[in-house]
C-alpha cells in the first residue's frame, strides 16, 4: 500500500510531505526539538490526501502518529506502523489519542500534569454497542434491581 508522512510542528502548520519508500521517509533538517514535531502516516491511495495542509484534514484518512525516537547520532527515528494495522488499515473505524496524566499535590494545591515521555500501549477497544446487543433483555432489566438493592 502506498503511504505517504506528514511532517508537522506542534502547533499545527504543515513543514513537510514526502512519501514513504521502502518502509522509510525522509525530512529535511528543521533543527528542531523532537517534542516539538509530529508525524503522520497515512495511506496515499486516495489522490485527495496531495492536497491536506493541516492535521484536520488529515483526520478523515485515519493517520497514523508515529511516536519519534532521538537517535544518539542525532537521528530521528519512529516507532514503525504495526503490520497487523497497515493490513486492515481501511477497515479501522477507530482512532485512539491522549495523554497521560498524573494528580500532584503539593500542600494544599493539586493539579494534574502530563507525564514526560509517557507510551501507553492499546491491546484491545470494545464497541460499546456490540457488547449491549449481546446482553439479554431478562439481564438488563434486572440491572435497577441490583443497584437498589445494595
Amino acid at each position: 500500500m502506498p503511504l505517504v508522512a506528514f511532517l508537522f510542528s506542534r502547533r499545527g502548520n504543515l513543514l513537510e510531505k514526502n512519501p514513504v519508500q521502502k518502509g522509510a521517509v525522509e525530512f529535511k533538517n528543521h533543527s528542531k526539538n523532537p517534542r516539538e514535531l509530529r508525524v503522520f502516516i497515512a495511506p496515499a491511495a486516495d489522490k485527495k490526501i496531495d492536497s491536506v495542509t493541516t492535521i484536520a484534514g488529515l483526520e478523515k484518512f485515519k493517520p497514523y502518529e508515529a511516536v519519534l525516537n532521538a537517535e544518539p547520532r542525532g537521528e530521528l527515528s519512529a516507532l514503525i506502523v504495526p503490520e497487523y494495522l497497515s493490513s486492515l488499515w481501511h477497515l479501522r473505524h477507530c482512532r485512539i489519542r491522549g495523554r497521560v496524566i498524573k494528580n500532584f499535590n503539593m500542600g494544599d494545591m493539586s493539579q494534574d500534569r502530563g507525564i514526560c515521555n509517557a507510551r501507553v500501549h492499546i491491546c484491545e477497544v470494545d464497541r460499546i454497542w456490540w457488547s449491549i446487543r449481546k446482553i439479554p433483555d431478562s439481564v438488563i432489566l434486572k440491572i435497577p434491581e441490583i443497584i437498589v438493592d445494595r
